[in-house]
């Protein structure tokens, strides 16, 4: 509609003034036209809209009709207009179902798979973080000024800053890809590796659980920097024990929803039953039509065409 009025309103008209008409004939081909342009309207609407937009949208550009659909619009039987808004409800309902359906899936990998997996794993890392922060406090230094042997290569070191020196040099000599064992302090074993990301040397302390700590360039203070990570262990529980509550709800969600049926169900068989029957009463055949030949000349074909077309088909 918006393209026909168009043309008078394009540049290079000289007319100040247009008058627009809009013909409409009751009981002809015009409703079914006039419903495709508000199936389109709806479509557009869909789009240009302030408001949350919706999951699914269909296009009807491809919407056809076949020849019982126009006979029977030419006749004015108003069941021809129900039969196309059955069709666009019916492929939307389906379309509503097969993404319903694949959230259903999705819900029940989750509920089968993932999130039990997730569980699992959570309360596994909360139990070994409880056990190393138990441990790390019992291996406390009474003092800054007390420092725990640490042995570094087999070798035992007693003073923070021998020790802080061994861990340098061990990390100069590492050209590894892999975790390669350093020693042990405090009851964790040591592991020295590359972080290749970040470009830095990395000692991970290796309990329950493994705790990465970045090293720098002082000896001193990575000796401070492994005691500091040990110190802090308690304050990783809180963010576990959050993502273990959130897993579970999940899970019971999960649950609840993995099975629920298709909401819109009844409507859906509702609305193709009425569909069927139709298209029975209507006899709409939904298969191509076949084309045939007859042995009239088209324009232009010269008095042998006839001849021509019989021969071909003996033939």
């Amino acid at each position: 509609m918006e393209q026909r009025e168009g043309r008078g309103k394009r540049r290079g008209n000289t007319n100040p003034e247009i008058d627009l008409f809009r013909y409409v004939t009751e009981g002809t081909f015009d409703a079914y036209l006039y419903q495709l342009n508000e199936l389109k309207q709806r479509f557009i609407s869909q789009i240009f809209t302030s408001k949350t937009p919706e999951r699914v949208m269909q296009d009807v550009d491809e919407t056809v009709l076949n020849f019982a659909q126009v006979k029977a619009i030419a006749t004015g039987d108003e069941r021809i207009m129900e039969l196309c808004t059955l069709e666009a409800d019916v492929s939307r309902l389906n379309l509503l179902k097969s993404s319903f359906m694949s959230e259903r899936y999705a819900l029940q990998d989750k509920a089968m798979k993932y999130l039990p997996a997730r569980i699992k794993r959570l309360e596994t890392e909360i139990r070994g973080l409880e056990a190393d922060a138990a441990l790390a406090a019992q291996t406390s230094p009474a003092s800054a000024e007390h420092f725990a042997p640490m042995t570094v290569e087999g070798k035992a070191y007693s003073t923070p800053k021998d020790a802080g020196f061994a861990i340098l040099e061990a990390c100069k000599a590492f050209q590894g890809k892999d975790p390669v064992p350093l020693g042990e302090y405090r009851g964790f074993q040591m592991e020295v590796l590359w972080d290749h990301h970040g470009g830095i040397h990395m000692v991970r302390l290796c309990g329950q659980e493994q705790h990465k700590v970045e090293m720098g360039v002082d000896a001193r203070g990575n000796i401070s920097r492994l005691d500091n990570a040990l110190a802090d262990l308690p304050k990783e529980l809180p963010a576990k024990q959050h993502d273990l509550g959130e897993a579970r709800q999940q899970l019971a969600v999960a649950l609840a929803e993995k099975d629920k049926p298709f909401p819109q169900e009844a409507e859906l068989a509702e609305k193709a039953a009425r569909l069927g029957e139709l298209k029975l009463v209507l006899q709409i055949d939904e298969r191509e039509p076949e084309f045939l030949t007859d042995d009239v000349p088209d324009e232009g074909d010269g008095a042998d065409a006839p001849q021509r077309k019989k021969g071909a088909r003996e033939r």
